[in-house]
């Protein structure tokens, strides 16, 4: 027999429906799929530990993330060039090296040339914002893939793109080539600027941000430790002696950058980014940027991309486990909760996804490891590419090129001229053997591998470092040899005591945070990678994935396990670490 529910009921279960609803799908009351703001936010060299040895000391924007949003603490990268260019190329695109075409910082490409080329040199471009005696500009050309910004405008022209960087190719991979806006800092005059690939002219907001002095605004500033000494007493302290960095910044807190005038000259701006100070002057335009370009009030969902590039420069001077690190950590930590805080009121609050990753993780500096008496060293690549071209030149002979044969080593790659491949096959091969026999004899060097074994078919994921390798090589942008630094060394450098290129595990070791309206709140140790951040906001904007993605979604953090299976690599194995073992979820969230 049939009863009829009383109205009164009837409106409690469509209440209690809705708010059912609303906390399975993390939407918060005002918010709409079609009017939001992704917020992509790449800490450079935060490497994961960070956020679970330091969280008992948040109270900002990583305190909030940990809180609401969904971490992969277990997050690596899946290649070996673990540099900022390859990591922010690889976060937007979702794709390798192997495919996005960007193997590394530099590279040496041009016949007879020994000076490194950056990836983001365009010669058809000009800088605009400042006068520079260089020749080009930055720009995207030398990005293969699409990135998340290029796909979300294919999927609606409304939508804008926007990032903000003080690496211009932090902000420049980040963004891709359909950008509205694309902004870094110039470290000549210390001015934010683009190129004309993006504009001819700077909005006002970034001519206002020039006007009270970019970096140079900072001048005479002092960088003190934010908390007591007690929470320091763990870190390992460094000394000035071991690189000209420390020498020109001091080795212990506080740290006070030169004041105007003499500040004002060559590398003054590469002082303030290894200070708090440079992801301030970054936080801030990124401000200017949402209110003046009004992101995420728009008819279409928005993309924000920010590098926050100091935490990188604080890590290379002072190495992971000092507290200048801990120090920059706990401050972006602060920073972040105020720009967060700042979003709310300014875009309204679950009005914005959030995603907060690294490019790339960092070594334990080998002079520290050394002091512990730990095996570690540092690798003298200037040494190393001078000894291949001198064996070089004894097996030619009298028939050796005046031009050097070695144009450059940048770990994990060793440039050749391009000419080497016109030698015939017996002649390079025997050259190959040389330089082969010579590096895995050099003490350092763990494993070689050649571009010939590299082009081949992909090896099997246990073959762990030959995976790493063939996963970042690109034929026309890689060296002719890979190296695998050993295990605690780096690559000497006299600005920096610590690296974070040769594809350690801790080279490697990535958070992924992510929070907002569809997330689900938890901790997941399922395996992860910065492939899947592009594929996951996009299944989050419900589009597709940039189209040479192959990373995948993590649904887990969005309530979607059961159709969400494992990741493949490029030859279809299964690229997942073993077993699942993310935490059971939390309460769902209800974003930021």
């Amino acid at each position: 027999m049939f009863c009829p529910i009383p109205a009164a009921a009837l409106r409690w279960l469509a209440l209690a429906a809705l708010l059912a609803a609303c906390a399975l799908h993390g939407f918060a009351a005002d918010s709409t799929p079609d009017n939001r703001l992704v917020v992509l936010i790449v800490v450079d060299q935060l490497r994961s530990d960070y956020l679970t040895r330091w969280s008992g000391q948040f109270d900002g924007g990583f305190a909030r993330l940990l809180e609401h949003g969904a971490f992969f603490p277990d997050a690596y990268i899946s290649y070996g060039a673990s540099e900022t260019a390859p990591g922010h190329a690889t976060i937007a695109t979702g794709c390798l090296p192997r495919q996005h075409g960007i193997v590394g910082n530099k590279w040496f490409l041009e016949a007879g040339v020994t000076r490194p080329q950056q990836p983001v040199d365009d010669p058809n471009a000009q800088l605009v914002g400042a006068e520079t005696a260089t020749r080009g500009a930055p720009s995207p050309n030398a990005l293969l893939a699409p990135t998340l910004g290029d796909q979300m405008k294919l999927a609606d022209r409304r939508v804008r793109v926007y990032s903000v960087a003080l690496k211009d190719r932090a902000a420049i991979f980040l963004a891709g080539r359909s950008a509205d806006g694309v902004f870094w800092c110039d470290k000549p005059t210390g001015r934010m600027v683009t190129s004309t690939f993006y504009s001819s002219q700077l909005p006002a907001y970034v001519e206002q941000c020039n006007a009270a002095g970019g970096a140079w605004q900072y001048a005479g500033r002092v960088w003190e430790p934010l908390l007591g000494p007690e929470v320091y007493s763990g870190t390992q302290p460094v000394e000035a002696e071991w690189s000209t960095a420390l020498q020109k910044v001091g080795a212990a807190f506080p740290h006070e950058l030169p004041g105007a005038p003499e500040g004002r000259e060559a590398g003054y701006s590469e002082l303030v980014f290894g200070t708090p100070f440079g992801n301030e002057l970054v936080l801030e335009l990124a401000q200017a940027v949402v209110k003046a370009e009004k992101l995420g009030r728009g008819p279409a969902p928005d993309l924000l991309c920010i590098g926050l590039s100091a935490n990188d420069y604080v890590g290379h001077y002072f190495g992971p486990d000092s507290a200048e690190v801990l120090d920059m950590t706990l401050r972006t930590d602060r920073q972040l909760g105020e720009f967060l805080r700042w979003l709310d009121a300014e875009v309204g609050p679950g009005r914005c996804i959030v995603a907060l990753t690294a490019d790339h993780g960092m070594s334990s500096s080998p002079y520290v490891a050394r002091r512990l008496r730990l095996a570690a060293d540092v690798l003298d690549t200037a040494a190393l590419a001078a000894a291949v071209e001198r064996a070089w030149r004894d097996v030619l002979g009298a028939a050796a090129p005046q031009q050097p044969l070695v144009l450059g080593l940048n770990v994990p790659w060793i440039y050749c001229d391009p000419r080497f491949m016109e030698l015939d096959d017996r002649l390079a091969g025997k050259l190959t053997q040389v330089a082969t026999k010579l590096l895995r004899q050099t003490r350092g060097i763990a494993d070689v591998f050649t571009a010939a074994e590299l082009a081949g078919p992909a090896p099997v994921a246990h073959d762990h470092d030959r995976w790493l390798a063939w996963r970042s090589f690109h034929p026309q942008r890689s060296g002719r040899f890979y190296i695998r630094l050993a295990s605690g060394w780096a690559e000497k450098d006299p600005e920096s005591i610590a690296a974070h290129a040769g594809g350690s595990r801790s080279d490697r070791h990535v958070p992924i945070l992510l929070a907002g309206s569809g997330v689900r709140t938890g901790r997941y140790f399922s395996a992860a990678d910065l492939l899947d951040i592009a594929p996951t906001l996009s299944a989050l904007l419900g589009i597709e994935a940039p189209a040479e993605a192959v990373g995948r979604v993590l649904g887990e953090a969005l309530g979607a396990d059961a159709h969400n299976g494992p990741r493949r690599n490029l030859t279809g194995e299964n690229a997942s670490q073993p077993a699942a073992r993310h935490a059971t979820a939390e309460a769902t969230g209800a974003g930021l």
